[in-house]
């Protein structure tokens, strides 16, 4: 089993089926339930009149998000190391969840009974539940009481519930033969510049500082200094390209705008990060 860092466990966490498989093992252990009311916890309708009552249950509505924040796709929630070393990513996505839940029995007083404790289980049990990652439970609404419609005197209590979930998906990470950590610092970039010989057989210069957060103006040399006029204009006279595999940043010239002479010295200013770098390899995790 994986070693979880959470207080409950992502892994142990129930999803919208397994809450009423859950909750259907607790009403069958629950004496009030097995021997004083004597109910079948069941997802399906009864066709004719059966010999205990019972508890029916929907799931009425789901939708993703909890509280009014709305998640369209899964986040990673946490990632355990197996003890035989591999990794298990653990993806949740919140949702909201209204289950309706219909207390059927032979008479109307034996149905109200039925729901009302139904009802206060369900409060009893929500510290239960969170054991299993739930994240609360609510109850909703009461509905309008009826008779089981082609079921000679069976009487309906219904009850609606809204619980807060995690759908929890997991995935094997691959193994990976280098882990590379990489710290910048300062905190914030520090800004600089560089003097740049315009390539004589390519339409891109590349700086030699690595790291290069912004470019922040490119110009021929001047009596104010080293770059701080602005004589050649981003995505009008070039663009920026950065290759995060070598940490370099060039300056590519476009055609449709004006570059230095080939050959010439021009200037770039810039921010970038000062780096320190930890390469472990050999690992396999």
């Amino acid at each position: 089993m994986p070693t979880s860092t959470y207080a409950v466990p992502v892994a142990n966490y129930i999803d919208e089926i397994e809450f009423p498989a859950k909750l259907g093992r607790l009403i069958a252990s629950e004496p009030l339930f097995r021997d004083t009311h004597k109910v079948q916890f069941s997802a399906a309708w009864p066709k004719q009149r059966s010999d205990t009552p019972s508890i029916r249950y929907i799931l009425y509505r789901m939708w993703p998000g909890v509280d009014n924040v709305e998640t369209k796709k899964p986040r990673v929630r946490e990632v355990v190391k197996n003890p035989d070393g591999t990794l298990t990513e653990y993806q949740g996505q919140m949702m909201t969840c209204i289950y309706q839940f219909d207390c059927c029995a032979w008479s109307s007083e034996h149905a109200d009974r039925i729901v009302h404790d139904l009802d206060d289980m369900l409060r009893v049990w929500t510290g239960a539940f969170q054991q299993f990652g739930i994240l609360n439970m609510f109850w909703e609404e009461r509905l309008q009481d009826r008779e089981l419609p082609q079921v000679d005197d069976i009487m309906v209590r219904s009850t609606r519930w809204k619980v807060l979930l995690n759908r929890v998906t997991e995935h094997q990470l691959p193994s990976l033969e280098e882990i590379r950590l990489r710290m910048f610092g300062p905190a914030a970039p520090v800004e600089d510049y560089e003097a740049v010989v315009r390539s004589t057989t390519k339409d891109r210069d590349i700086l030699s500082t690595l790291y290069v957060d912004r470019i922040l103006k490119v110009a021929d040399a001047s009596s104010s200094g080293y770059a701080l006029t602005t004589d050649y204009f981003y995505e009008i006279d070039y663009v920026v390209e950065k290759n995060q595999n070598t940490d370099q940043t060039a300056i590519a010239w476009l055609n449709t705008g004006k570059r230095p002479t080939v050959g010439s010295t021009y200037y770039v200013r810039f921010s970038h990060y000062r780096d320190w770098r930890l390469v472990l390899t050999g690992l396999t995790t």
